[in-house]
């Protein structure tokens, strides 16, 4: 069965090829200031602070405000922080290779929803 942070991550994967889709389709050209593009970091980042929230309660680590709030703000630095810190090293670096790599396939899932919005829309 997949757990609830599973899910999770593999919204956001989906939610970028909507997104690739609506940004291919309709739009015929992405926009860098408009409302699709909101709703996409909107949703992102709450998807990641959701994943963020419950992983910490699983494994007890003690977040900080601070680091709560930059989980939020500062995504991109925050997160390999909290990865590092409540993993180790070793555990850390693998979960930091495995963020990277959700990474690389959200942005292959968003050229696939460009892709498919040019080819059937």
């Amino acid at each position: 069965m997949i757990n609830t942070k599973t899910t999770l991550l593999a919204s956001l994967a989906v939610l970028a090829c909507v997104v690739g889709v609506l940004d291919y389709g309709p739009a015929k050209a992405p926009s860098l200031s408009g409302p699709v593009l909101m709703v996409h970091v909107t949703a992102s980042v709450a998807l990641i602070v959701a994943w963020f929230w419950l992983d910490s309660r699983q494994r007890a680590y003690k977040a900080t405000a601070f680091l709560k709030v930059a989980m939020a703000g500062l995504t991109i630095f925050a997160l390999p922080y909290y990865l590092l810190r409540s993993r180790g090293l070793r555990s850390g670096s693998r979960a930091l290779a495995l963020a990277l790599g959700l990474f690389m396939a959200t942005m292959t899932a968003y050229r696939a929803g460009a892709w498919l919005a040019q080819t059937v829309l």
